[in-house]
């Protein structure tokens, strides 16, 4: 049930006239930040530190980057602004 809702919100989302984004992550835990993540346009397992996820999460809404995209992000290698700059490539 909890997935078809979830589908179902984010096609509701994306129907609409207003800038949205979607962030997809991995399993979260509680790990200090690391200021490196993965972003992929496509569906990877991971894991990813809220700290981690809630950088990201500010990027977006403070610089816009990634508006009208869904994404999935985990912990990797590359600085949060790096990361967030390819996908808007």
């Amino acid at each position: 049930m909890y997935l078809r809702a979830k589908a179902d919100a984010d096609a509701a989302v994306m129907a609409a006239d207003r800038d949205w984004t979607i962030v997809r992550p991995g399993a979260l835990t509680d790990d200090p930040g690391t200021g490196r993540v993965r972003i992929d346009t496509t569906s990877f397992r991971g894991r990813v530190p809220r700290a981690d996820v809630a950088a990201v999460l500010a990027r977006v809404v403070l610089d816009g980057l990634a508006s009208r995209r869904v994404f999935y992000l985990n912990g990797g290698s590359e600085p949060v602004p790096d990361a967030l700059a390819a996908l808007s490539a």
